[in-house]
């Protein structure tokens, strides 16, 4: 269920003005700037932990606008949420190659890619070296 501000006022029994004067001396941010900041924190999670699409990730946490999203979750973490989460995958498949246990197919649908061929594009975009050498090392 969506909150408005209007709901808090209610809540507290006060009006936008103060509340928003209020949380702001209390917290040193915004009622905004906090719900965008626990939103964030959210989407963080989601990109690392669920296969998740961008648009889903965003629609979840109450965004009306994927751009929205986007555009503050560049603002606030300086990369993008596509670029957070294929850093996130590269990472924890970094861990899987070193193990040498499983092919790089494997891993590429373990870490949340559908196509190992995709998996190894970007692989190679962000380490400068095909996953394969990697698992050799």
């Amino acid at each position: 269920e969506k909150l408005t501000l209007h709901d808090l006022c209610f809540i507290f029994g006060t009006n936008k003005t103060s509340l928003c004067q209020n949380f702001k001396t209390e917290y040193g941010e915004t009622v905004l700037g906090h719900i965008n900041k626990l939103r964030i924190r959210d989407a963080k999670y989601l990109l690392r932990e669920q296969r998740l699409s961008i648009t889903q990730i965003s629609e979840v946490l109450g965004f009306t606008s994927v751009h929205y999203f986007c555009r503050l979750f560049k603002t606030v973490m300086g990369v993008t949420p596509i670029r957070y989460q294929t850093e996130n995958r590269l990472r924890l498949a970094d861990i899987f190659l070193a193990e040498g246990s499983h092919t790089v197919a494997d891993i590429a649908h373990m870490v949340g890619f559908d196509d190992a061929a995709y998996f190894s594009r970007c692989y190679k975009k962000y380490r400068g070296f095909p996953p394969r050498r990697a698992q050799d090392q």
